[in-house]
């Protein structure tokens, strides 16, 4: 209904972000007031947990009695919010289903842009030109408004007055915890992932192999 009342002036800007960067990230904001918590093995039990239930939807559709696209119609906004609850964090990162099921309501290459989030952290100001071409707006904010700060370990930027703008201390979680997530947790994740990104590249039409965190 949206669709048809506004058409190609909808614009939609999804950005999307290696998914084992992304699932760690969402465990430390799932704990951000009660950082003591977020402890490696909570992490490791919650990846356990949410790939056990994960694998469980997969058996049932090995079995031939539902595929990911039958799940998101059954359960709709809920496939991705409720339930079990690390599961649902870890399928956010599954970006194909959801793709999908966008692209059957509005015309891909109109109405949508996706954004490697990766970019924001290497080059934010190439970001910003995409989002306002896509916009049709005129170019304002490029890569001269962008400095990295060597301090914090990401871009800021300059406002229209010169004063320098850098992220709260909220963002960045993945990059700035102390705790080293170990190679066997990030292994896990990539496995379970890998279906959707081969999906979403085939999708997009794009690599994400530099998806590696």
């Amino acid at each position: 209904k949206i669709y048809e009342v506004f058409g190609d002036e909808i614009k939609i800007i999804n950005i999307m972000c290696d998914p084992v960067r992304r699932i760690y990230s969402d465990f430390l904001h799932l704990y951000r007031f009660n950082q003591s918590q977020a402890t490696m093995e909570v992490f490791d039990a919650l990846v356990t947990s949410g790939i056990e239930d994960i694998n469980r939807r997969k058996n049932r559709i090995n079995l031939g009695i539902t595929d990911w696209d039958k799940m998101w119609k059954l359960e709709d906004v809920a496939f991705s919010l409720k339930g079990h609850s690390f599961e649902k964090t870890i399928l956010k990162s599954a970006y194909s289903i959801y793709l999908k099921q966008w692209y059957k309501k509005f015309p891909k290459y109109v109405n949508f842009l996706n954004l490697d989030g990766s970019d924001l952290y290497s080059n934010p100001g190439k970001i910003f030109v995409d989002v306002q071409k896509f916009l049709n707006l005129p170019i304002v904010i490029d890569e001269d408004n962008f400095f990295y700060n060597e301090e914090i370990g990401l871009y800021c930027r300059f406002d229209f007055e010169g004063k320098p703008i850098c992220p709260s201390s909220t963002k960045g979680r993945s990059r700035s915890s102390s705790q080293e997530v170990p190679e066997s947790i990030k292994q896990k994740l990539r496995d379970v992932m890998e279906p959707f990104t081969k999906e979403l590249e085939v999708l997009e039409n794009r690599d994400f192999s530099h998806w590696d965190w």
